[in-house]
Parts: C-alpha cells; structure tokens; sequence
C-alpha cells in the first residue's frame, strides 16, 4: 500500500489551531452546558484548570490556565508562521537549540509549584507561548519527511 509522502501544512494548522479554538468556543457558549463540560473534560489530563489561574473571556473563566491558553493559542499562531516560512522556503528544519524556548515554561512552573515565586497571568501565558513556537515549527517540518512502507 502507498503511504502518503507529506500531510499538507494546511491540515497541520487546522489540527495545531483545534486546541485554542475549543477553548474559545467552550468560553463562548458559557458554563453549565454539554459543551463547555466536554471541552473542561478533555483538556483536565493537560492542565490543572485552576479558575484563579485562568483568563477570562467573554465574562467566563477559560477551561484552561493562563499558561496553556498561551501555549495552545501559541500553537495556533506559530503554525500558521511555520507554514508560510516553509513555503517561502525559509527553513525545512528546526534546530535542535530552538527547544530552549520551553525553558522559561519549566523554571517558571516549577517555582510556581515549588512556591518559591508567584507570577502573573500575563508572565505565565508568555510562557506558554514560547514553548510552543519551536514545537509548531517542528511538526510543520515533519511534513517534509518522507513516510517509509
């Protein structure tokens, strides 16, 4: 059987963007429906989904924290940014070095958990974009391997 070669980058964002989109959607409709319920009920293994923790948005607390609305939003954006570089030829790798973005995530998690500081909401969503930039990136330059039989 002939396996695919690329999965187009167009699916690629759609995919990196159902994260966020959930999210807002699951805001949008509000609390205390089959929908918002579902949507906090798959992303409860990802995130603790502390209310004092997360944004608001349209009057409603996000399913998620501050610091996974920045990745999964982060996710989104840079997918699209990862795609437009590989199709303008840019880049087709991603350096291994780029991971150190998911540094300023760990250290600053971990002092949260540790107690040792107490950052913002702001400060944690910045985070979690960061972290997600170079993981877009190297899922959009997957496409570009070849799928062996």
């Amino acid at each position: 059987m002939a396996y695919p070669r690329t999965i187009p980058a167009l699916v690629w964002v759609l995919l990196l963007w159902t994260p966020a989109l959930l999210i807002l959607l699951a805001s949008a409709i509000g609390q205390d429906n089959l929908i918002h319920d579902a949507v906090e009920l798959a992303f409860r293994p990802f995130c603790h989904q502390s209310p004092e923790r997360s944004l608001l948005l349209f009057g409603n607390t996000l399913v998620v924290c501050a610091r996974c609305t920045g990745f999964y939003g982060g996710l989104g954006v840079f997918g699209i940014v990862a795609a437009l570089a590989y199709k303008l030829g840019l880049k087709k790798r991603v350096p291994r070095r780029a991971f150190i973005l998911v540094l300023p995530l760990a250290i600053d998690g971990t002092a949260n958990l540790l107690g040792i500081w107490a950052t913002g909401a702001l400060f944690r969503s910045m985070t979690g974009i960061l972290a997600a930039a170079p993981l877009a990136a190297a899922l959009l330059g997957n496409r570009y391997e070849t799928v062996r039989e």
